[in-house]
């Protein structure tokens, strides 16, 4: 930990004011591009050494920081940046690299990242499925980010224009989508060890005029329009483009819907021969109703098959213990339901309820109270100076922000997703109740609001050195400086009052407004099989709950931060060195790069609010008084080779490494702070070949990654969280009169995750072909292994010693987990929950699907009857994942599951007053397979949670030019 002070400027709001900065980011960047010299790193790239054939105008076009997609032709790529982060050939790569055109992209008919990545190379969608074995699945992440992707079975990095990104990418400005895999940080700095999705966005087009658009309409209601405007003016010296999309629908699930509206705007300006400038300016705001992935759990099938039993006697009879105050949403009124009855399952566990006649897959308890928005803009700024015959320098600029609320139903547990039948025959105060025997969900409502800033400022030089026979050689530096901030509460409702002081309090719990005691449940009766009805509403539809009496006591509600925030300003340095040299006329490329990192970043420690700045009294905050300054640095390097054996077959060797920054919203103890950089490290080799003059190229390598002091949430969730029975330990202690406050409090935790290492290995290959003039074909196929070990060393050690702690007290005191766990039981719970998840480990890596393959195709008909006539289609298949240990050991698996998309278009040329028009139809999910995908079993073999799968769908979409 370093001393230095923080001095970042901020505004009213709190959110650091990075553009103010400016002056000290280029001052920094001057700096920085000397120290390159110093610090390598970096890979370089090939391009052509004879200009002998280069129009003077293009020069800068030639430029290695940049890549024309002119150049792909159907679904075959030659060149890319991911590489080396400069134009080189796919052939002369070491990396695993595979690209997708924007002719592939249009066939898929994709219009999100998501999308495109069914028909990637060992990709999957992260399903919150890839908990420790035993962990308890929650769908945070779901609600928290947009959608995640697992590369190799890691979680990848998505960059934009190789800039990190953080918001959902639409396809109306994408030209093209570069999955690297591996941890070649190197290419991209900081970052995810299973590789980086990296896309492309559309350019200002000299020499060319053009206006595009499309209009779309499909299933749920779905309609989706976009604008392509280029124009190119002052003697194709300048050009400006614009792109905008407009998207609304529904979903599958009740409630669902999503409206997106982006605009994109770019230039390009050519002053000179040898330079050039772009800058592009991107705005856009997205707003859904979001349906939790997994399906209903049950908590009552297992009352029906005992025959309704009323009394507490019988298993599926339960009593709320502790207080619960309960706010019925049809009548408005607030009542404490502690010790009312109501049903469970008989084991006291909430699986997933898979049968359609009590629960439709399409249920969303969230109803349209479960909403995310997301407000984003990004800026970006590039200056390409051409400095002699084979020298090129870059200066670019990077700016973001983006600003995200979710609220969510039973944040981080399962109560919001659960069916129960409430079989109170009164309700507190001897009041009959009207809804007894009737069904119900209930749940806290929480909330995540976020914000992210960054600035990133970069320079980069490129030179080429020819020595004939004796090798040619390319050289590249580059410094860069980036200043961003992370902020990130969660937060639930509670029941607050106005203290005579004049702060807000707690009602309930002077000492943690976050206590369960004091939380809102919000509870809702629905109409059995209306699906529709079998949701709760949020604050986001009705407000928060106004003044109401409860037991005498003025109360409303209000949003109480249930842990202490993520708020993290960073800055980060970066130098690096690398170069590329080519043998025997370019029949033996060897590569190398290194790169140095240095990171500070700043925490705050928690502290309990004293109501002097407002908020509510108690409830968790950081201390801005004592901020906590933390350094990192760390080098890494890479080094590859490729020889080609003849112009068509070639053999490659890639190592590389890893230094990824560690995720600051993941505490972890005895401190309850950041956990140190993970590192990885990994080797691709293989062979790859050309044939039919490059109209068709396959790859296929074997690879493997080692990740060393990986961390993630695992441990956070209100299931096994080492903080959340701490707390309820301690305050069962604390009103047991066996401990004071502040005894407690000096064994308060703060953690949310935990550390492991992992391995992963396996095979993939990739085959792209434009093998005739009609024909297109895209095909993948990987086999990945994966296992992790010293899983989670920090809890075990926190809970042997905690154990000791508690030996010395009565641990038959009741608590507030579980409606009245005893201390005692709440250790025992922990220690199973402890063994379970590493029930795996050495053996299998959770969530991890063993084998994928995708194959896309698409015929065009050029002649006859059919001319303009295209047909295609895709399958893709994942086998079973890893889902779970069994009470036995045996390692569980859930079920494996295929999906096949249909293409059918025709393309009219002139139509109308259109230049080209073309209609294409595009249906996913053609064989309406809709079996529940399995993401975790209980160790008795009980499926514990299910993936909902939408049914088949259309797209119907219609392109054109004017």
């Amino acid at each position: 930990m370093s001393s230095k002070s923080s001095i970042r400027e901020t505004t009213p709001a709190g959110i650091p004011a990075a553009s103010r900065r400016l002056p000290a980011i280029a001052l920094a960047i001057a700096t920085i591009g000397s120290a390159s010299l110093i610090f390598p790193s970096g890979l370089l790239a090939q391009t052509t050494s004879d200009d002998s054939t280069r129009r003077e105008d293009d020069v800068v076009s030639l430029s290695p920081f940049e890549v024309s997609t002119d150049a792909d032709v159907g679904y075959v790529a030659t060149n890319s940046l991911a590489g080396s982060r400069l134009n080189t050939p796919l052939k002369d790569t070491a990396a695993s690299i595979s690209v997708m055109t924007k002719e592939f992209l249009d066939d898929l008919g994709a219009v999100n990242l998501e999308d495109a990545m069914a028909y990637a190379n060992n990709v999957q969608v992260d399903m919150n499925d890839d908990t420790s074995a035993g962990g308890s699945p929650n769908d945070n992440s779901t609600f928290e980010f947009f959608t995640n992707f697992r590369v190799r079975g890691i979680k990848a990095t998505v960059t934009r224009n190789y800039f990190p990104w953080r918001m959902p990418n639409d396809s109306y400005n994408i030209d093209r989508i570069e999955e690297q895999r591996g941890p070649n940080s190197i290419l991209f700095g900081v970052g995810s060890a299973g590789g980086i999705i990296n896309t492309m966005t559309k350019r200002a087009v000299l020499r060319r005029d053009f206006v595009k658009g499309s209009a779309m309409v499909g299933s749920y209601n779905r309609i989706r329009g976009t604008i392509d405007v280029n124009q190119s003016s002052f003697n194709d010296k300048f050009a400006v483009r614009f792109n905008a999309a407009y998207d609304d629908g529904d979903g599958y699930r009740e409630h669902e819907m999503e409206e997106s509206v982006r605009g994109h705007l770019a230039l390009q300006f050519q002053p000179f021969p040898n330079t050039s400038i772009r800058a592009e300016f991107e705005k856009g705001n997205v707003d859904e109703v979001v349906a939790r992935t997994i399906n209903i759990l049950d908590g009552f099938t297992d009352w029906l098959a005992a025959g309704k039993p009323t009394a507490s006697s019988d298993p599926t009879v339960v009593a709320y213990s502790g207080s619960r105050q309960i706010f019925n949403t049809s009548t408005g009124t607030v009542y404490d339901v502690n010790r009312q009855l109501h049903t469970n399952q008989a084991n006291g566990q909430n699986n997933a309820l898979g049968d359609s006649q009590y629960a439709s897959p399409t249920i969303n308890t969230g109803g349209p109270s479960q909403t995310r928005t997301g407000d984003f803009e990004a800026f970006s700024a590039f200056v390409e100076q051409r400095l002699g015959q084979n020298t090129f320098l870059e200066l670019a600029y990077n700016r973001q922000r983006n600003d995200q609320e979710s609220n969510i139903l039973a944040i981080g547990a399962s109560d919001g997703a659960t069916l129960y039948v409430d079989l109170a025959p009164t309700l507190a105060g001897g009041v009959a109740n009207p809804n007894y025997q009737g069904y119900y969900i209930d749940g806290q409502w929480g909330r995540m609001v976020s914000n992210y800033e960054s600035d990133n400022v970069r320079l980069s030089l490129s030179t080429e050195l020819d020595y004939g026979k004796w090798g040619n050689y390319r050289f590249a530096v580059m410094g860069e400086y980036e200043d961003r901030y992370f902020f990130q509460q969660q937060q639930r409702e509670n029941f607050l009052k106005d203290s005579a002081a004049g702060p807000i309090a707690a009602f309930g719990s002077a000492n943690n407004p976050a206590n369960s005691g004091t939380r809102v449940y919000r509870r809702a009766y629905f109409t059995e099989g209306d699906w529709s009805t079998y949701w709760v509403p949020g604050p986001a539809t009705t407000g928060l709950i106004p003044a109401t009496n409860i037991n005498g006591t003025q109360v409303y509600s209000g949003w109480v931060n249930q842990s202490l925030a993520t708020d993290v300003p960073e800055e980060q340095m970066t130098a690096l060195i690398g170069g590329q040299a080519r043998y025997f006329d370019g029949r033996v490329i060897v590569g190398f790069g290194l790169r140095k990192d240095e990171l500070d970043f700043t925490t705050y420690p928690q502290i309990r609010n004293d109501g002097s700045a407002g908020g509510v009294v108690n409830e968790i905050i950081g201390d801005k008084n004592d901020p906590q300054d933390y350094s990192y640095s760390g080098v890494t390097k890479t080094y590859g080779v490729v020889g080609h054996v003849t112009s068509n077959l070639s053999v490659f060797y890639n190592y590389s490494t890893n230094f990824s920054l560690p995720n600051t919203g993941v505490r972890i103890l005895p401190d309850s702070g950041p956990a140190d950089s993970p590192e990885g490290q990994g080797t691709d080799m293989g062979f790859s070949f050309d044939l039919i003059e490059g109209k068709l190229s396959a790859r296929v390598a074997y690879f493997f990654t080692d990740i060393i002091n990986g961390h993630d949430f695992r441990f956070g969730g209100n299931a096994n969280n080492p903080t959340v029975y701490a707390r309820d330990i301690l305050d069962a202690l604390v009103s047991s009169g066996q401990i004071t406050d502040s005894a407690a409090d000096a064994r308060r935790l703060d953690s949310n995750g935990a550390t492991f290492t992992r391995r992963v290995e396996g095979y993939e290959l990739n085959l792209t072909a434009n093998p005739t003039r009609n024909w297109r074909l895209n095909l993948n196929y990987s086999i990945t292994d994966g296992f992790e070990t010293n899983i989670a060393p920090e809890v075990s050690q926190w809970f042997e010693e905690f154990q000791t702690f508690l030996s010395a007290y009565d641990r038959s005191v009741a608590t507030a987990r579980n409606n009245g766990q005893t201390i005692a039981e709440n250790m025992a719970e922990f220690a199973e929950e402890l063994e379970d998840s590493k029930g795996l480990e050495g053996r299998a890596l959770p969530g991890n699907r063993r084998e994928k393959v995708s194959v896309f195709t698409r015929y065009t008909f050029r002649d006859g009857l059919l001319k303009g006539v295209f047909v295609g289609g895709g399958v893709r298949h994942n086998s079973k994942l890893v889902a779970g240990v069994s009470g036995t050991g045996d390692i569980q698996y859930g079920n494996s599951y295929s999906e096949t998309d249909f293409l059918l278009g025709y393309e009219m040329g002139n139509f109308l007053f259109f230049k080209s028009f073309k209609v294409q139809l595009n249906v996913n999910n053609a064989l309406d397979d809709t079996d529940p995908i399995i993401t975790r079993y209980r160790d008795d073999g009980t499926p514990w949670r299910l993936k909902v799968r939408d049914p088949r769908s259309f797209r119907l979409t219609a392109n054109f030019e004017f």
